[in-house]
């Protein structure tokens, strides 16, 4: 427990201290296929928790497809769509939710996701960052 709140703490940190970027036009309506890294935190007994894992973009055409990938195996996110700025997908990391993350000024997407039964309650946030171009 004290080793995941470590690791999102210095992961948050990291986070904080990376250079941002402008995004470019055409990325600011495409989503960019490859692996992505960023983290999915939530309160739990009023501790904050969170895994860091990568998540495998993957574009064809309209169609685009996520796969989390952290310690507890693949986590596949479903119905996603990009619409703009906004990037939504149903996730089932125990619970369903739905996630609606908002594109940043440096490419990456963050935000919540509400539980399907309780979303009052959800305190999911799930961040997503595109890979480094080269």
């Amino acid at each position: 427990m004290k080793k995941i709140a470590l690791i999102l703490a210095a992961a948050v940190v990291a986070a904080g201290c990376s250079t941002r970027r402008a995004v470019d036009p055409v990325e600011a309506t495409t989503l960019q296929s490859g692996m992505w890294t960023g983290q999915m935190t939530w309160t739990e007994s009023g501790r904050p928790q969170g895994i860091i894992g990568s998540y495998d973009v993957t574009v064809n055409g309209e169609t685009i497809g996520i796969v989390m990938r952290a310690d507890g195996g693949p986590l596949p996110f479903s119905d996603v769509k990009l619409n703009g700025n906004t990037l939504t997908f149903w996730a089932t990391p125990g619970a369903r939710a739905f996630c609606t993350l908002t594109r940043r000024d440096d490419g990456a997407f963050e935000g919540p996701c509400k539980a399907e039964r309780n979303p009052e309650s959800s305190t999911l946030r799930v961040l997503m960052v595109p890979p480094k171009k080269n």
